[in-house]
């Protein structure tokens, strides 16, 4: 092989690199910073498929009692994603604060808390009304699925 057909193949390897690079690059820094992304509080879906291993009647009051909790939980949530925010800049100092990390940390694991609270009291309040045998069903599945 040519000296210039080696360099010319070089070149065209360095070009790729660099448009990966540049295009990861570009990807990453669009998004939401990961430690968001990663560690989202219980979402709606998990209490939708609870609800949906409930009866009817049940299914529907559990339902309505998270929606009376939305804006409770809702401004929760929007605690929560902004002390995640703030972790992330704790984290991305020069030099890591520690006790600061670990009062952001703190901070979001109890607006994390809440929310699991508000969600586990809609359930407790639901499950209290159901009959006996209903309940027993409901635990049947639930270890079926384990």
């Amino acid at each position: 092989m040519s000296r210039i057909r080696i360099l010319a193949i070089v070149l065209m390897l360095s070009l790729v690199g660099n448009a990966f690079a540049i295009g990861l690059g570009l990807t990453l820094s669009s998004r939401t910073p990961a430690v968001i992304r990663l560690i989202e509080p219980v979402p709606a879906e998990l209490a939708e498929r609870v609800a949906a291993m409930l009866p009817a009647p049940a299914a529907d009051e559990l339902r309505a009692r998270l929606t009376a909790m939305e804006g409770v939980i809702a401004d929760h949530r929007a605690r929560y994603r902004q002390v995640l925010v703030d972790v992330a800049l704790v984290l991305g100092t020069e030099t890591v604060d520690v006790d600061a990390l670990t009062e952001t940390i703190t901070a979001a694991r109890k607006e994390r808390a809440a929310i699991g609270d508000q969600l586990t009291q809609a359930f407790a309040q639901t499950a209290a009304t159901l009959p006996l045998e209903t309940r027993r069903r409901l635990v049947e599945r639930f270890l079926a699925q384990q």
